[in-house]
């Protein structure tokens, strides 16, 4: 299925969270913490949006609409909701 955000909106597949930790520690929290990083799927077609698919951003926590698609999580977020690339 080919999704098309429109206006400003920017299409996420968000980062999955660890339940394990480097140190082989499980996390009993995992479950419930939502990633603020994830991987750009698709841009809106407003002319002011920096960002390009492909890119991994870190987002506001609370910013985005969360939907599923096809049994896959997603977030549409707003461009201004976008706070840093990650390199």
């Amino acid at each position: 299925m080919n999704i098309q955000p429109l206006g400003e909106k920017i299409l996420l597949k968000p980062a999955i969270i660890e339940e394990k930790t480097a140190s082989g520690i499980y996390r009993s929290d995992a479950g419930e913490q939502k990633s603020q990083t994830g991987e750009v799927i698709a841009i809106g077609n407003d002319k002011g949006i920096t960002i390009k698919k492909g890119q991994n951003v870190l987002y506001k926590k609370f910013g985005g609409d969360e939907i599923q698609i096809e049994g896959i999580d997603y977030v549409i977020i707003n461009n201004e909701d976008v706070l840093a690339v990650i390199e």
